[in-house]
């Protein structure tokens, strides 16, 4: 059984690795800097999980041990190679004025940065904070599955309850889906840092949505995937002309976004990190 689970993948964060094959990470909680490799970091244990409370002790411990986990493996393969394939293409010079993606690399690419979001554990708590809130439990078919679990003597209805919850939350074909959807509809572009270098966080994807009457949509969505590229999605008109393009940043445009990650609270991306000390010290000391 896997217990330390990333909610961060570490192929994604070897990206961001020093000379020394180390990231360079700045604790907004203890306000202390540190090195650390991808697997010491942004991991909770069993995260994933879903404990069996109020329930038959001889049930396992966890519902469907590790499934997603395993699930989230099988995906993150997927990833990794086209997030592989975009900062080749972005890195190579000729490419500088050329269409990056092509329609089964877009398709990929919002998948991967649904499931940066998702995956969070900040977000997974909203999420599991929400699950009864709309009186679930009072539900005809939820009542029906307890007294069944309960004849048999299982129990554990709410522990069965928020398990499918969380499952369904992480499943590409549901929610993951419906978010994909919508970021295929926004204009995207690869922003290249000319001078300085972008910074990740433990909740690498920031984003901003506006509400309409009946829905709330995506409006801006942006994540590095390299010290020199980052990925963004506008809903503005005035980026369309950038649609799956490179677009040059200058070093104050690289900064600007960088502090755009001390505005989450430090529950939400507690930890800053960069493959350069220096430039993630500049940051760390500059006004936000």
């Amino acid at each position: 059984m896997t217990k330390r689970q990333h909610y961060v993948p570490q192929f994604y964060l070897n990206n961001f690795k020093n000379e020394n094959q180390k990231l360079n990470v700045y604790d907004r909680k203890k306000k202390c800097f540190f090195e650390a490799s991808p697997k010491e970091i942004c991991f909770e244990k069993y995260l994933h999980e879903t404990l069996w409370e109020d329930a038959n002790p001889k049930l396992e411990k966890y519902i469907l041990p590790n499934q997603i986990e395993k699930s989230l493996s099988v995906q993150e393969s997927t990833y990794s190679a086209i997030l592989k394939k975009v900062i080749g293409i972005c890195k190579d010079p000729k490419n500088k004025h050329a269409l990056i993606c092509n329609l089964e690399d877009k398709q990929r690419l919002a998948k991967f940065v649904t499931n940066m979001l998702v995956r969070n554990p900040w977000v997974l708590n909203q999420v599991d904070e929400n699950c009864f809130s709309d009186g679930i439990m009072d539900h005809i078919e939820i009542q029906a599955i307890d007294q069944m679990l309960d004849g048999m003597q299982f129990r554990g209805t709410k522990s069965l309850v928020r398990a499918a919850n969380k499952m369904v939350w992480l499943d590409e074909k549901f929610i993951l889906g419906q978010i994909c959807e919508e970021l295929r509809c926004l204009n995207f572009c690869f922003l290249i840092a000319l001078e300085n270098n972008f910074v990740t966080s433990s909740f690498p994807v920031l984003y901003e949505t506006y509400d309409s009457e009946e829905h709330t949509y995506l409006d801006r969505i942006f994540i590095p995937l390299h010290p020199q590229i980052a990925l963004l999605y506008n809903r503005a008109d005035r980026f369309k002309p950038f649609r799956n393009k490179e677009v040059p940043f200058t070093s104050d445009q690289v900064q600007r976004m960088n502090r755009a990650y001390f505005k989450c609270n430090d529950e939400q991306a507690r930890f800053i990190i960069a493959n350069s000390k220096v430039s993630l010290e500049k940051l760390v000391n500059s006004p936000q």
